[in-house]
């Protein structure tokens, strides 16, 4: 039985957090992380939203089936808890996995989506043979062997030098990873492609991407931009995959600035 077949989406675990009947946003995690890689954001958002995270499919204390996943099973996952907390609409702000569940959801769920905010993500992932042999890794070595290599490309060399202590931290933390559920969304990685699907996205959209991301680089970013009729794209200099936490107060002014917060964006990013 596929994992489509599985339906996990009200039992994830999340956070709501921020004005009760405020207008709502989601933050989705990418692949191994947890909701902290968004405690930088959450203070700024949540005196005007109603702010949600959650852990996906195969994640820390989430359900953890057995994979393959696809997209359109974490793209129903967001709609099965949005429907579980009664959220009608959202904003949706997906980091790389989480960018790639936004645009699913954008494209085929588009009555749920106010605001959509893709970040150091790809509307075409490619390279299946790196995403298969990570979830090989997975199931044969643990979580812990792949992150050793996947977190290098992280931060930029300078923060994780500098950080090291964030950087331990969650690569602990996305060690915790099950196994199994882990291996499932590299399979997801490895058969994503939404690039048909961008066209269809109407929701306002703003493309986030890291100036020195390796792991997405910046012409990903470009082409969900072009893909997207009316979306912006924002870079951030000196910053690499995980945005919301190398780089939390210029990531956060574009979000906010994005989701028309009435203050200025930061001049650390970079429009393209």
């Amino acid at each position: 039985m596929t994992a489509s077949h599985t339906r996990v989406g009200p039992h994830l675990p999340h956070l709501v957090e921020g004005l009760k009947d405020g207008p709502a946003i989601v933050l989705i995690n990418s692949i191994g992380m947890t909701m902290p890689i968004w405690d930088t954001q959450v203070p700024e958002l949540s005196p005007r939203m109603k702010v949600v995270r959650y852990n996906q499919r195969g994640h820390e204390g989430a359900p953890a089936p057995d994979g393959p996943y696809s997209l359109a099973d974490l793209g129903t996952d967001l709609i099965d808890l949005m429907d579980s907390l009664g959220l009608e609409r959202a904003s949706i702000c997906g980091l790389s996995l989480g960018g790639l569940v936004a645009m699913w959801t954008a494209a085929h769920a588009p009555d749920r989506i106010d605001r959509l905010v893709v970040a150091c993500s790809s509307a075409r992932p490619a390279d299946p043979a790196k995403w298969s042999s990570r979830a090989t890794l997975a199931r044969t070595a643990g979580v812990p062997a792949v992150i050793a290599q996947s977190s290098l490309g992280w931060f930029t060399p300078e923060f994780a030098h500098a950080h090291a202590d964030v950087l331990e931290r969650l690569r602990a933390a996305a060690g915790r990873t099950p196994s199994e559920g882990y291996a499932g969304c590299c399979d997801a990685l490895r058969t994503a492609d939404v690039m048909d699907d961008l066209p269809s996205i109407a929701a306002p959209t703003l493309v986030i991407a890291g100036e020195r991301d390796h792991g997405f680089p910046l012409n990903h970013a470009r082409a969900v931009q072009q893909g997207i009729a009316g979306s912006e794209l924002v870079v951030l200099p000196d910053t690499a995959h995980i945005a919301p936490v190398e780089s939390p107060a210029a990531f956060g002014a574009a979000l906010r600035h994005h989701l028309g917060f009435p203050e200025p964006a930061t001049t650390e990013g970079v429009s393209a």
